[in-house]
Formats: C-alpha cells, sequence, structure tokens
C-alpha cells in the first residue's frame, strides 16, 4: 500500500508532544480521540490537497494550513504524497515560526 501522507521530523515530533500533553492532562482516552481527528485530517488533505488556505506571505505558494481543533497542520499540498511539515498551536507567534524562505521551521 502506498502512503497517503508523511511526516516530516518536525511534525512527528509535534504530533507525539500533542498528544503527550493531552495524555497527561486530559487523560488517554481524550488523546486517542484527538489523535482520530488528526488522522481524519490527514486522510482528507491526502484526498483534496487544495483544501487547506494558503498564507503566501508566510509560506509561500507550496505550504498549505489546515486547522483541527486548536492546532495548524502546515503541509506541503505539492508533493506526492503530501508532507505535513508541522503541527503547531495556533496561538503561537506564527511569524517567528516561518523561516525566511518560507519553510516552517
Amino acid at each position: 500500500m502506498t502512503a497517503r501522507y508523511r511526516f516530516s521530523s518536525a511534525a512527528e515530533s509535534d504530533l507525539a508532544g500533542i498528544l503527550r500533553c493531552i495524555a497527561d492532562r486530559d487523560g488517554v482516552a481524550r488523546a486517542l480521540g484527538v489523535h482520530t481527528k488528526f488522522v481524519e485530517a490527514f486522510e482528507s488533505l491526502a484526498e483534496m490537497p487544495s483544501m487547506g488556505s494558503l498564507r503566501r506571505s508566510l509560506t509561500g505558494d507550496r505550504t498549505r494550513w489546515h486547522v483541527v481543533f486548536r492546532w495548524i497542520v502546515l503541509y506541503d499540498s505539492e508533493s506526492d504524497p503530501i508532507i505535513v511539515l508541522r503541527v503547531i498551536l495556533g496561538a503561537r507567534d506564527l511569524d517567528r515560526l516561518v523561516r525566511p524562505d518560507g519553510i516552517p521551521e
């Protein structure tokens, strides 16, 4: 079976940290529920890569933004399979998280 999406190492770390924090704070069942919503979002993005929003001023034309609960999934919509680049809390200073070349740090 061909992968429909893959993760950068930063995105893997982001997602693991989010789920660990939720499990510690709200329990494993809640973390599993959030994980399920992320997987559903990743599958949807893989099906329709253009469904996320572009923020050209921050990340150019390839990186799209999609919100899952209060996190932003940044992904490369033009790669095949799509690459989830980062999963970051929407309340963070997004300008500081994006390098000048438009790639999320």
